[in-house]
């Protein structure tokens, strides 16, 4: 049995030879490279250039980014889970009073009725808190890396000023382009309905469906620790997926995104 604390980046889940998720596309495409290399070739040129901002991290924030453009006050729980001593907590309920959340402690909200008007802070100030979140997700998913700027804040001196400020220019340049497209292209027709942020695939409930059909297959089992079970959307919720690496795709390419 594989055990998943969390939900992991889609490029560390396929780096994973035991992921069920690497296991799952494997039996049902073929070698995932394969298949990205196949939608690559099919999908067109880059929609917006890359920086020398980290990838990752862009993927992350324009995810970020998104929810914000769709709701003022997008749930913040992701990112408090890399979060974890209490002082770079504080940080983030700091951060969120700087980006108009109501009250100390206030996280924000995962569904409501939609369409709803995004957030009113400032873009740059959005597009640095996105950053910021990007770090704080991605510390929550891969745990401590090697050049992380949250790496060289001094634990016990962390500021929401100080996550402001860890966003490079290259990377705010890039994020504030993604905005412009995403603006024009990416979001979704405006549709009154129950609207929720954040990620929706049931990974395990696919990949069991998957392999009941097919009983002769080894079945590994994935689960969360630290998220609540996700529940399969009603048909008249509209949902933006909180994939970081399903935003970096739809960042690159053209395909799929009218």
């Amino acid at each position: 049995m594989t055990i998943i604390s969390g939900w992991p980046a889609l490029t560390v889940a396929l780096s994973n030879r035991a992921s069920p998720a690497r296991l799952f596309i494997q039996e049902r495409f073929g070698r995932w490279q394969d298949l990205q290399a196949r939608y690559r070739e099919s999908v067109g040129s880059l929609v917006v250039p890359g920086s020398q901002a980290n990838p990752g991290t862009i993927g992350s924030a324009f995810d970020w980014m998104v929810r914000f453009m769709v709701h003022p006050r997008p749930d913040l729980r992701l990112a408090l889970l890399g979060a974890r001593t209490p002082p770079l907590r504080h940080a983030v309920h700091e951060l969120a009073r700087t980006l108009n959340y109501s009250q100390s402690g206030d996280v924000g909200t995962v569904r409501f009725t939609g369409p709803a008007a995004g957030s009113e802070a400032d873009h740059q100030v959005v597009a640095r808190a996105c950053w910021a979140l990007a770090l704080l997700t991605d510390l929550y998913r891969v745990g401590p890396t090697p050049g992380s700027p949250l790496m060289a804040l001094a634990p016990r001196s962390i500021t929401a000023e100080k996550l402001l400020e860890l966003a490079p220019p290259a990377a705010l340049d890039e994020l504030q382009a993604l905005r412009s497209f995403a603006e024009r292209s990416l979001l979704p027709s405006p549709v009154s309905a129950a609207w929720r942020l954040g990620p929706r695939a049931d990974l395990r409930r696919v990949i069991i469906d998957e392999r009941r059909r097919r009983p002769d297959r080894r079945r590994p089992a994935a689960r969360t620790q630290d998220e609540p079970r996700q529940q399969a959307p009603r048909r008249d919720t509209a949902v933006i997926t909180g994939s970081a690496d399903h935003h970096a795709v739809a960042r690159l390419r053209t395909a799929g995104l009218s």
